[in-house]
């Protein structure tokens, strides 16, 4: 496996070739998540002796791959980018007999924004919410223009271009939620995409490297948008004979049925307010179970409303594991739709997180299916060298929020507001 550690383009040297720092190829394991709505996140063990490997340092661009190469479709400029992984260097560990690298992908750099206020609320000193409407590909790509691309010139990320998306799915209307509307103020311009992908459920993004062959062209750094909706489905299902066993547990350690909600509304006061499901009206003595969650509205209407959204994962939960039979040859992608059929239960999920790990004698896959309506997360590991597959309850459902900017009701009239304690998103990570 071959590392190149560059720095990254500026105006003064805007071809990555030109910032090339030194080149690695002596790598002991390599281990990556790639994640359809958040950053991912990579593990790299080095021999501390290994050519160029002081050139790995934080804050610096790494290429993990053989050769480069670039992925090119005529007329479609989203698919002028090079094949690979893409690294941004945050931690370095140093021992007498290795280097401990870890960072994440480029999505990193979306982190490095917050989302600000309208232009015109900042020169009135009034600080109010940036909204965005369209299709959801329209919502994120207006984020990443205002904060990044055509931000002041101390915001703007060097090279970095607007985002895009495959044109066949541009056409095909391929583009997310229909009529989008996302409400942002002061947040990590990833997290506000993270709520806008997570919510619409059917599309991934990643950063690549665009490095121009022409020298007379500068390089540059491309977010990319795509949707699942047009990938074969994966199915796992008994009457197919590709599972070899499951379990099923139900559990209500989690379930909540008096919800407190305390919401900020306008004047700066507090108010808290109880609320309860529809089913839940008889919730009473050892039967009560009582949890706060927080809600961000100017609304006080629509409390009730933002507060069992808030509450979603305080439910009874349904968890599973599974040990299909996969083909060897199946190829799985961020976003990718998947039908697990359990006896009568069915459940349509899709793929969230992807992770490779390269220990220098095999390779192996795993991947992360997050149920749209389930409450369990499952994790399919694959491990392609043993041809042998699992999938294994992964339990962190409890640790996911229902997320800023989902819908509240089906007329996608209503959606959650800023909810900064809960919004995380967590997975399996190999070592």
């Amino acid at each position: 496996m071959i590392v190149r550690v560059y720095d990254f383009i500026t105006s003064e040297k805007p071809k990555f070739s030109s910032n090339l720092l030194g080149v690695i190829s002596d790598v002991t394991s390599i281990s990556y998540t790639r994640r359809a709505y958040d950053i991912g996140s990579f593990e790299m063990v080095i021999p501390v002796k290994a050519k160029d490997a002081d050139k790995i340092v934080p804050d610096k661009c790494l290429v993990v791959g053989e050769k480069i190469e670039e992925r090119v479709i005529e007329g479609d400029d989203s698919r002028r980018i090079i094949r690979g992984m893409f690294f941004y260097v945050t931690n370095v560990e140093i021992s007498d007999k290795e280097l401990h690298v870890t960072g994440y992908d480029l999505k990193y750099l979306l982190a490095l924004r917050i989302t600000l206020y309208p232009k015109h609320e900042q020169d009135a000193g009034t600080y109010g919410y940036y909204v965005t409407t369209g299709t959801t590909f329209e919502c994120v790509s207006d984020l990443i223009d205002y904060n990044i691309v055509n931000a002041d010139t101390n915001r703007k990320i060097y090279g970095f271009n607007r985002i895009v998306m495959p044109i066949d799915q541009i056409t095909a209307g391929l583009t997310g939620i229909k009529n989008d509307r996302y409400m942002t103020r002061l947040e990590p311009l990833s997290t506000a995409i993270f709520n806008l992908l997570k919510n619409c459920k059917t599309h991934y993004y990643e950063v690549a490297l665009i490095i121009d062959n022409d020298n007379s062209d500068p390089d540059g750094i491309q977010p990319r948008m795509e949707s699942g909706e047009d990938k074969p489905m994966l199915y796992i299902d008994e009457a197919r004979y590709n599972i070899r066993s499951y379990t099923r547990q139900n559990s209500s350690s989690a379930y909540k049925n008096a919800i407190y909600a305390v919401a900020g509304v306008q004047g700066n006061d507090t108010l808290v307010q109880l609320v309860v499901r529809p089913d839940d009206k008889n919730a009473i003595g050892i039967k009560r179970k009582e949890v706060v969650v927080d809600v961000d509205t100017d609304d006080i209407s629509q409390i009730s409303t933002y507060a069992i959204k808030a509450a979603e994962d305080y439910t009874y939960i349904d968890d599973f594991s599974v040990d299909p039979i996969l083909p060897d040859n199946d190829e799985v992608s961020l976003a990718q739709k998947v039908t697990i059929k359990l006896g009568n239960t069915v459940y349509e999920t899709i793929i969230t997180e992807i992770t490779e790990n390269w220990d220098g004698s095999s390779y192996k896959v795993s991947f992360v299916c997050g149920n749209k309506k389930a409450k369990a997360i499952n994790v399919i590991n694959r491990a392609t060298a043993a041809n042998t597959q699992k999938i294994i309850n992964n339990k962190i459902a409890l640790n996911n929020a229902g997320g800023v900017g989902q819908f509240t009701n089906d007329s996608h009239t209503s959606e959650r507001f800023n909810d900064y304690q809960n919004n995380t998103a967590t997975g399996v990570f190999s070592h």
